[in-house]
């Protein structure tokens, strides 16, 4: 019984990362999802978390995460969704303030499942530098 039900579990990877257009100069958040069991499925929500112990967690929203959903993911398929990286480091720092960066996980659900994606530690880095870099700006 526990293989019948096992096997049909929706299984997902994500990676997520910066990555740097050196064309254009630009920087992107690329967050690759992808879709490593044998049964589709579609996101029909993304957003950032904080988990603060116990059932308190608090919720970040981020209008174009929610702009390119839902996302119908095939069976071994890997779909990207690219943000303004700029943009999203300001906005995330600025709304987690008071939190600690290293708590900060991507939410991913789906119509079967939810799942919670740590961000790496460099990431965490680059948050708390912008931070400083935020407090250091209103001060002046």
């Amino acid at each position: 019984m526990y293989l019948a039900s096992n096997s049909n579990k929706v299984k997902l990877k994500c990676n997520i990362g910066v990555y740097e257009n050196t064309d254009s100069w630009e920087s992107y958040l690329l967050i690759n999802i992808s879709n490593i069991g044998i049964r589709m499925t579609t996101i029909k929500f993304l957003h950032w978390e904080i988990d603060r112990g116990g059932e308190k967690r608090i919720n970040f929203f981020n209008k174009y995460l929610i702009e390119s959903l839902p996302l119908v993911i095939l069976e071994g398929e890997e779909k990207s969704i690219q943000l303004d990286y700029n943009y999203w480091l300001t906005n995330i720092s600025e709304s987690t303030l008071d939190y600690d960066a290293k708590d900060l996980t991507l939410v991913i659900s789906t119509i079967h499942d939810t799942f919670r994606i740590k961000i790496d530690k460099t990431l965490a880095l680059k948050i708390m530098t912008e931070r400083k870099r935020i407090a250091n700006s209103s001060e002046n």
